[in-house]
């Protein structure tokens, strides 16, 4: 997903201070987040001052947002597809669950142009060195 490769020097070529490391992960099932943290981890080992670099964002709140408005994620009642995935998958409702995902692909084509402008935005807000994604959905 990342590689920090090292210089002629054997410096890395990616150094602490050039800019935030964002990790795109969801809360459904946990997968997408052990897998950002294990990578977070390496890093970490190999350079821990690119670790301290990276920021966690869920894809869930900032889809959302983009779609909604700011708030929307959080108000009372709304809709958290993470959360319904989560409860079919802890009761036993796997084939349930499923659909989840190929219920996010379609609301995230059907709503495609909104979600590229949100997040063009959200790139030149932060100015990221380099964004990973863990979300197949969003990628």
């Amino acid at each position: 997903l990342l590689c920090v490769a090292d210089d002629d020097d054997g410096g890395n070529t990616a150094k602490a201070g050039q800019g935030k490391i964002l990790f795109i992960i969801a809360n459904g099932g946990g997968g997408h987040k052990a897998t950002a943290n294990a990578v977070r981890d390496c890093l970490e080992m190999r350079d821990a001052s690119l670790a301290r670099d990276v920021e966690f964002l869920d894809a869930s709140a900032l889809i959302d947002r983009m779609l909604f408005g700011p708030g929307a994620e959080r108000e009372k009642g709304f809709f958290d597809g993470d959360a319904w995935y989560n409860w079919f998958m802890r009761s036993g409702y796997y084939r349930i669950a499923a659909i989840c995902g190929y219920i996010a692909v379609i609301i995230i084509w059907l709503h495609r142009e909104k979600i590229v402008r949100g997040f063009e935005q959200l790139w030149k807000e932060r100015q990221p060195t380099v964004v990973v994604s863990f979300i197949p959905h969003c990628n």
